[in-house]
C-alpha cells in the first residue's frame, strides 16, 4: 500500500507498527501520535452519526437527495455540538 501512495505522490497517513526486537524510533512515535489526534477527531464525528443519527447508510434515490440528506445530518450534528458547548458550565481557574 505504501508504494501505491508514493507512486501517486500522496503522503502516507498509515500508522507504523513495531516488530519483535525492533521498537519504534522517537520520530515514528511522534508521527503516530499526530496521526492518532486526527483520527480521534474524525472518528468522534462518525461515532456520533452511527449512535445518534441513524448510521452512515443512506436510503434515498438520486445524488441530489443524498446530498440533502448528508447536509441535514451534518447540520444536526453541528447543532448538537453547539448546544453542548452553550449549555456547559464555565470552568473557572
Amino acid at each position: 500500500m505504501e508504494w501505491l501512495l508514493s507512486f501517486l505522490n500522496w503522503t502516507s497517513h498509515i500508522h507504523e507498527r513495531p516488530y519483535r526486537n525492533r521498537p519504534l524510533s522517537e520520530e515514528q512515535k511522534e508521527k503516530n501520535t499526530d496521526r492518532s489526534k486526527t483520527r480521534s477527531h474524525v472518528e468522534h464525528v462518525f461515532g456520533a452519526w452511527v449512535m445518534q443519527l441513524g448510521g452512515k447508510a443512506l436510503r434515498s434515490i438520486g445524488l441530489g437527495r443524498a446530498e440533502v440528506n448528508l447536509g441535514l445530518k451534518n447540520l444536526t450534528y453541528n447543532l448538537m455540538r453547539f448546544i453542548f458547548w452553550e449549555t456547559r458550565e464555565p470552568v473557572l481557574n
